[in-house]
């Protein structure tokens, strides 16, 4: 256990830095009394899509900072609160289903493509609904593999062109994720 004023692992700007499409994680807001949790999808900018155990779903500035919140902590793939906090943490009281999960990750991936065409933040790696990373294409497409690297110089795919790396397989879900374990919540029902 943390002691008090020891910094946790994955905390702060650490933490933003290193976040895939698909992890869970809590934040804790200025002048508030209670951790929160939130679903990321796609990073829009600076911005990431998030939602919320109220089924909110916005662009947030994860960062901490002037601009975001005060701490984030990214959840380890057993979904257990860190350590050493010291607050309540208000969390999903249900998870989405694989295919829920998989595809709000595409449609924030369309959506950021839509907005940001080229431009757009690609993650080689996304966190399935088991919290295991994944390649990307496996869930979003083929359109999230956009590099390739030919010789010492990388180079843009054709479009339709299969990734320059093998995906890592998709773990096959039997029913017994970590998040349908975890029932140490407060939030709405997460079915839709």
């Amino acid at each position: 256990m943390a002691a008090a004023g020891e910094q946790l692992a994955l905390l702060d700007a650490e933490a933003e830095e290193s976040l895939l499409p698909g992890d869970f994680v809590l934040i804790f807001y200025r002048n508030d009394s209670v951790w929160h949790e939130r679903a990321v999808l796609w990073k829009f900018g600076d911005r990431w899509e998030v939602i919320t155990p109220d089924k909110d779903r916005y662009l947030e500035v994860l960062k901490p900072g002037r601009k975001g919140p005060l701490k984030l902590v990214r959840l380890n793939a057993n979904g257990a609160s860190p350590a050493g906090l010291k607050e309540a943490v208000y969390r999903f009281k249900d998870y989405p289903s694989i295919e829920l999960h998989n595809k709000r990750l595409k449609e924030s991936f369309e959506d950021a493509l839509r907005i940001y065409g080229g431009l757009v933040t690609v993650f080689p790696l996304v966190k399935d609904a088991d919290g295991i990373e994944v390649g990307a294409d496996l869930i979003v497409g083929r359109r999230a593999a956009s590099r390739r690297v030919t010789g010492k110089t990388g180079a843009l795919a054709p479009a339709g062109a299969a990734p320059a790396f093998p995906s890592l397989p998709s773990r096959p879900s039997k029913g017994d994720g970590w998040r349908e374990k975890c029932r140490i919540t407060n939030g709405a029902p997460e079915n839709s």
